[in-house]
């Protein structure tokens, strides 16, 4: 990591912090733990409270879905990806606003990706989840695997 030198790159470690933190230098800060998961796809009904809409688009091998109140505003997201030929997929970007928290629309979002993974061929996901996700992944059936640790680069001291 000593030849990056570039502010803003980001690595992350299939480790805990304390595992990786004798390898860095002062100018990697450490974002918030994570855990890498997995699931095998099951069809679900992305069920949605009264009042908010999903949608969901694709633009080539990446589904996003949006989760939006009744007055328009952003309450949900999420994207899944993966290539038309691989049964596997990655989920990423899942994310409630706090003002729509414990409502179930991070399920929501979870369940119509996941039926759009299915209907393209996948049959298992991974994700990177944060701590508060992993609570949600797990109540979806999600396994975990490996702490996930995430620094980025904030100078370009990184030799030093």
């Amino acid at each position: 990591m000593a030849t990056t030198t570039a502010p803003g790159t980001w690595l992350k470690v299939l480790a805990d912090s304390e595992t990786i933190s004798p390898w860095v230098t002062p100018a990697w800060t450490f974002d918030d733990p994570g855990f890498l998961m997995s699931a095998t796809l099951h069809p679900s009904l992305a069920d949605l409270p009264a009042g908010y809409q999903l949608r969901t688009w694709s633009r080539g091998d990446v589904t996003r879905a949006l989760v939006r109140d009744m007055d328009g505003a952003f309450a949900a997201h999420g994207q899944v990806a993966g290539s038309s030929r691989a049964d596997s997929v990655v989920f990423d970007q899942i994310e409630t606003a706090p003002a729509h928290r414990r409502q179930g629309l991070g399920r929501a979002v979870m369940h119509a990706l996941t039926d759009v993974a299915i209907e393209a061929g996948a049959q298992a996901g991974v994700l990177a989840a944060t701590i508060e996700g992993q609570r949600l992944y797990k109540s979806l059936g999600w396994t975990t695997h490996a702490p996930l640790t995430s620094i980025f680069l904030t100078s370009s001291d990184a030799g030093r």
